[in-house]
């Protein structure tokens, strides 16, 4: 492959910071942070032996286990031993008890910290659903491990359970006006549900977002490929991802438009047809269109002077993308451009000539603009560098047919939602009345909304 896996977590949960009481053998000590991998603690004695007796109490209830020292220190400030060491022989109960006082513990922080006693009701119900739907999650995980579950299975548990508890989640916080306590709340839920779902490499780079921006031009070649990267509980997520609704949509909506792309140029008969593919990302659908060969061959596109410009604010997409396309650059010429959208909106020069490009499209762009910059966008794109008869595509998902309810869950992607009305009512708004022609296409979802605005 063309990139580099990044390096995951490997624990399987987080660690509880907590002083407890606990004993190594005879010594007597306090815990510093544990999980159900190991434990972390302080005594004024140095341990003995390697493998000790480890007893502590958590959430009401003994954990008394076989212990193996893992590394040791003596802090010189305090003249503390400090110790780390994992489980040898950790009974099911135990990693439970432990389990669930993580869970409780991260909860109790954030409900203490709710006022209104409604709200605070709506978050305790909730956070009981959430108890349920991690539990779930680790048994289906401790299942695989145990080869009791083949990853078949274990790829429809998990969506089964994803799935319900993504339409209960989002029941919830429906009832919650405070918008700033769902945010908290949803920040709560990822770093719960982290050491399942961020196993899978897909998840924890959209919610990572290495690229400063949702949707990267890797994520998106993943979710063309339909990628599975990842083992065990990763695969399932992994899995979940890429058979989301959003994901399929995206697919969806990239064919659409390699196919508007097609039909535009088929019917064309200038010379020197001008497109110019606004946060082009990884350009998958010109890719597809060029790999056409029959397609090349019976429109003559060798002949016909066509420039595909791109536009992104992204060099690493810009430099994939040549990479890419530079094979092709025999049958069109291959421009790029730097830019960010408000360079568009200020109306920067891209192109020597004003006004010259026959079709400028944007697929993944619009659902991250509020309105005023959405309109001005749209606004600035059409006046200032569209071609009189020239097409402008935008499209943009219906808020109205879907709701991107894991997207946000998981990876804090969000969107601005509009239907079909909403996005009517912008372009009417920002565009000159009487000077185009507006027309509405959706991809085979139903989901994505095609905009296309013809300038007269």
């Amino acid at each position: 492959m063309y990139f580099d896996i990044a390096k995951i977590d490997e624990r399987t949960t987080p660690r509880i910071d907590a002083s407890l009481g606990f004993r190594a053998d005879k010594i007597s000590g306090r815990t510093i942070n544990f999980n159900e991998e190991g434990i972390c603690f302080s005594s004024l004695e140095p341990l003995d032996n390697d493998i000790f007796r480890g007893v502590f109490i958590v959430g009401g209830k003994k954990i008394d286990i076989p212990m193996k020292k893992v590394w040791g220190r003596l802090e010189q400030e305090t003249m503390k031993y400090v110790y780390g060491a994992r489980y040898l022989d950790i009974v099911p109960v135990g990693a439970q008890i432990i389990r669930r006082e993580w869970i409780m513990k991260k909860m109790r922080n954030y409900l203490s910290s709710i006022k209104d006693r409604a709200e605070k009701k709506i978050v305790l119900s909730f956070s009981r659903e959430l108890i349920m739907y991690i539990l779930s999650l680790n048994d289906v995980s401790l299942k695989i491990s145990s080869s009791a579950l083949d990853i078949n299975a274990a790829d429809k548990n998990v969506k089964s359970l994803t799935d319900g508890f993504m339409q209960r989640a989002d029941d919830y916080m429906r009832k919650i006006r405070n918008r700033p306590l769902v945010n908290k709340v949803m920040e709560e839920f990822r770093e719960l549900t982290a050491p399942w779902a961020y196993k899978a490499y897909i998840v924890k780079r959209s919610f990572d977002k290495p690229r400063g921006y949702p949707g990267d031009y890797r994520i998106m070649e993943y979710i063309y490929d339909e990628t599975i990267m990842s083992k065990d509980i990763g695969h399932s997520f992994d899995r979940y991802f890429q058979g989301n609704e959003y994901a399929v949509c995206v697919r969806k909506r990239k064919d659409h438009m390699r196919e508007h792309l097609k039909k535009a140029i088929s019917l064309s008969d200038k010379k020197g047809f001008k497109v110019l593919n606004i946060a082009c990302g990884s350009c998958r659908e010109m890719r597809e269109l060029l790999s056409d060969k029959m397609f090349v061959h019976d429109n003559g596109l060798v002949d016909k002077n066509i420039e595909f410009h791109l536009l992104d604010q992204d060099t690493e997409a810009l430099g994939f993308s040549i990479s890419c396309l530079e094979k092709y650059d025999h049958i069109v010429n291959i421009s790029t451009h730097g830019n960010e959208i408000l360079d568009l909106i200020k109306g920067v020069s891209i192109d020597s000539r004003p006004n010259s490009f026959d079709i400028m499209y944007t697929i993944g762009l619009a659902d991250y603009l509020p309105d005023r910059v959405l309109g001005n966008f749209i606004s600035a794109c059409f006046d200032k560098y569209l071609s009189p008869g020239g097409e402008f595509v935008l499209a943009h998902k219906d808020i109205s047919r879907y709701k991107p309810l894991a997207a946000n869950w998981f990876c804090d992607w969000k969107f601005y939602s509009r239907e079909k009305s909403d996005l009517n009512g912008l372009i009417t708004k920002y565009l000159p009345h009487g000077e185009y022609d507006l027309s509405y296409e959706r991809d085979k979802t139903g989901i994505i909304i095609f905009a296309m605005i013809k300038k007269k």
